[in-house]
């Protein structure tokens, strides 16, 4: 079997800093100096690697019970989450009926995992609501939770 192989270098990466169009979602782009290529020599042999297995997706009642377990949405939002998730090809729903993730919801968990991640942590949100929580029985202001959670952006 022959392969063809091609790179591109990425001289500005611009807008892309924070936004990688669906187009390139799961294509990997070098920085300027970079590369994997530059050791092989035209009809050199190589091996593949084998690519990680995607572990199984889960169902939306086991998305829902683990949302549940680790304290995130309530019941009103669990419906409304899942169909956020479909809408923006984050996920996508398997013949069984599981959600797995798209490249997509890749790259954008990943990007935002490691721009953010003090904001993207299960621990956070968890907090998040239960702040909400406690504006809506009145324990704590409004302008409180969104003095902390200003404090945690900056």
């Amino acid at each position: 079997m022959k392969l063809k192989v091609s790179e591109r270098e990425l001289l500005n990466p611009g807008y892309r800093r924070a936004y990688v169009p669906p187009a390139d979602v799961g294509v990997e782009l070098l920085r300027s100096g970079e590369s994997r290529l530059s050791e092989l020599k035209k009809g050199q042999r190589i091996r593949p690697k084998k690519m990680r297995a995607h572990h199984k997706g889960m169902t939306e009642a086991g998305l829902i019970a683990e949302m549940q377990k680790r304290a995130i949405g309530r019941p009103a939002t669990y419906a409304l989450i899942i169909e956020t998730l479909l809408q923006r090809n984050y996920v996508e729903r398997a013949g069984d009926g599981s959600l797995n993730i798209t490249l997509r919801g890749r790259a954008v968990l990943e990007f935002l995992v490691s721009r953010y991640p003090s904001l993207f942590s299960v621990e956070f949100t968890a907090k998040m609501e239960a702040m909400l929580d406690g504006i809506a029985s009145k324990r704590v202001s409004y302008g409180q939770v969104v003095g902390q959670f200003y404090q945690a952006l900056s």
